[in-house]
């Protein structure tokens, strides 16, 4: 690129060797700070010229020049200059700033409301001392909390916040999206998609991280709350599951951009949810608790709402802890099975099912040396092998050897 763009103009603040990059789009003028660079730096950065010629010419042909009154002022009197944060000189160009701001006016349809525009202005005079130091930190940080603009918008407040939040640490930002393209690839997998599904299924993969991009933008509401994150899980179910789709008799609306998003998307091969029910009964409830269960049903809100396994562990922990309270309520009912098999296995020396009334006995019983009499005397009771013989053995103990001498029992 040999010159700028028409509606872009590098502005020098006369006398503080400070340059700002304005871009004027849809009526507003958007400022960019370009940090600590001179001109001739900033214009070879963001065009790709080395000729000093032709950067000087540039330079020259491109820069207007303003006093530094005039130029805080100018943010006071009109409405329609906005200061939009750094410039990633690393990573920007003419193209890419003149992108950035394309989509700022296309995303943050605020800019148009001119109550906003004049809220805006008040908060950047707050943020600038009696000095005239403008404080970045404090104009976006007020900007996120002030009631006036919150009520002015014309989009939803958590939106806003997260554009805010993008320019004060945009790293960041770009890291929270790296979080939740994995936290909802992750809801996918919940539901049943497998993972190779999401590396091969191109348009599936791209569904979903727009799903992640709307929650990182605050498009479902604060990402870091549940309500967002459940508004996403319900993208990704309705997603990969159509039947879950209000427009086939589902539950779920997906959204017109995740919809277009997965146009042409091959079938997802969803995996049933039943098994999983079952391995959450065979883990928190006796298995003579189950006919109160639906498993279809629980199922089926599990394929709904993936998370919902934690809601279904807690409401069988509270049913086992009703019936057996005896024991410590989060001690999973697989814990306390087993060791009472193994106890009936050590006394025994067999396995016994789980319907087995000595079982439940000393499940109830809870007491280890109470169980430990109450299973021989069973076990004697039923004819066990082993208890017969470890009694034999016992016994003999109990009388030496067991062997009594003929001729000194004569001789006696």
């Amino acid at each position: 690129m040999n010159s700028l763009p028409e509606n872009a103009t590098i502005v020098e603040v006369e006398g503080t060797g400070k340059y700002y990059i304005r871009v004027d789009r849809g009526g507003v003028s958007f400022f960019f700070d370009p940090g600590d660079k001179d001109i001739t730096q900033l214009i070879a950065d963001t065009t790709g010229l080395e000729d000093p010629m032709a950067l000087s010419q540039l330079a020259k042909d491109n820069t207007e020049t303003i006093d530094e009154l005039s130029f805080e002022q100018q943010f006071l009197d009109d409405d329609f200059l906005v200061f939009v944060g750094d410039y990633d000189s690393a990573n920007e160009n003419w193209t890419d700033i003149l992108n950035n701001v394309k989509n700022i006016t296309e995303r943050e349809t605020w800019w148009g409301n001119k109550e906003f525009r004049d809220e805006y202005i008040r908060v950047y005079e707050l943020a600038t001392d009696d000095d005239g130091v403008f404080n970045k930190t404090t104009f976006f940080e007020n900007l996120k909390t002030n009631d006036t603009i919150g009520a002015s918008l014309g989009t939803n407040r958590a939106f806003f916040n997260r554009t805010v939040d993008e320019r004060l640490d945009p790293e960041q930002y770009g890291m929270d999206l790296d979080t939740y393209v994995g936290s909802v690839q992750a809801i996918a997998i919940e539901a049943g998609v497998p993972l190779e599904d999401i590396k091969e299924n191109t348009e599936l993969n791209n569904s979903l991280k727009l799903v992640a991009n709307n929650l990182n933008n605050g498009v479902y509401g604060d990402p870091n709350t549940k309500a967002a994150v459940a508004k996403a899980s319900q993208q990704v179910v309705a997603l990969v599951n159509p039947a879950f789709r209000k427009a086939n008799g589902g539950i779920y609306t997906l959204d017109n951009d995740i919809l277009k998003a997965s146009k042409g998307m091959s079938t997802v091969s969803i995996t049933t949810k039943h098994d999983e029910v079952e391995e959450l009964l065979n883990q928190f409830l006796p298995q003579s608790m189950w006919g109160d269960i639906d498993v279809s049903k629980e199922a089926s809100k599990l394929q709904m709402e993936p998370n919902y396994k934690y809601e279904l562990q807690e409401k069988l922990k509270d049913k086992r802890f009703a019936e057996f309270n005896m024991y410590d309520r989060d001690i999973s009912w697989s814990t306390i099975l087993n060791n009472k098999k193994g106890s009936i296995k050590a006394a025994w020396g067999i396995d016994v099912k789980w319907n087995n009334p000595v079982l439940n006995d000393i499940i109830s019983m809870n007491d280890t040396a109470k169980e430990g009499e109450y299973l021989r005397g069973k076990g004697m009771e039923l004819g066990i092998d082993k208890v017969k013989n470890d009694f034999a053995l016992a016994s003999a103990s109990a009388y030496g050897d067991g062997v009594i001498k003929s001729q000194n029992f004569l001789e006696n």
